[in-house]
């Protein structure tokens, strides 16, 4: 049965707290299940900032009139270990922000919460040599990310750049790789265990609402695996 809380109760408790904690409280769970020589996945997904149906805002679309508070959306960009099914990181922007504007605060996050992270795997959306330096300056990681098919000026076939972006187009880590759709197996079990609505006014409380569903999640893993 998919438990969704009582948002109002939620969203004033979640006002006091401080993001850092929950960040503190995330990895402790986490740790509770995440061993050394991860495979990483990282992903983003949406979360709705309203509950209205989707023929309302069909039909509020068609008349012009759209309501300010359903034409955004929460986005999260999560970090998990493909083993335990964890969350490690969450950052979360309010509008459609490019994916690799979260990468540089998330990296900071699984540095600071002391994951052993072997090998990172993302999608063909965080393809900059930018993101392969980081991860592997940040967190001493292995990377798998496919290269982007690019043309050039008059449709020849243009080589990647970077060092990095090279060695995926030679010698693509697949094996590693085959890990990256368990982010996505994340993402589902929260929206489909917790709702996959946010309620807070603010882009705060709204981050602190994804925050606790990651928390609860990383908590009902640990249970599950110690009964399995």
């Amino acid at each position: 049965m998919k438990y969704i809380p009582d948002h109002s109760t939620f969203v004033k408790f979640s006002i006091s707290l401080d993001p850092l904690l929950l960040d503190k409280v995330l990895n402790s769970v986490a740790m509770m299940i995440c061993r050394n020589d991860i495979i990483m996945a990282i992903d983003s997904t949406g979360f709705s900032c309203s509950s209205a149906s989707k023929h309302y805002l069909k039909r509020m679309k068609e008349t012009g009139s759209v309501p300010s508070a359903v034409r955004n959306y929460t986005k999260a960009t999560l970090a998990a270990d493909t083993g335990s099914l964890a969350v490690m990181s969450c950052v979360t922007s309010v509008s459609n922000v490019h994916d690799i504007k979260h990468i540089p605060e998330m990296l900071d996050k699984i540095a600071s919460g002391g994951y052993g992270v072997a090998h990172a795997a993302l999608d063909r959306g965080y393809d900059f040599e930018d993101v392969h330096i980081r991860i592997r300056e940040r967190l001493n990681a292995g990377t798998a990310i496919p290269v982007r098919n690019m043309t050039g000026k008059y449709g020849s076939k243009k080589e990647p750049g970077g060092k990095n972006r090279k060695r995926m187009a030679s010698s693509f880590p697949s094996e590693i790789y085959s890990r990256r759709p368990l982010i996505e197996t994340v993402n589902s079990m929260i929206k489909r265990n917790m709702g996959d609505v946010v309620y807070g006014l603010s882009d705060g409380s709204r981050h602190k609402e994804v925050m606790f569903r990651c928390i609860s999640h990383n908590a009902k893993r640990v249970l599950d695996l110690k009964e399995a």
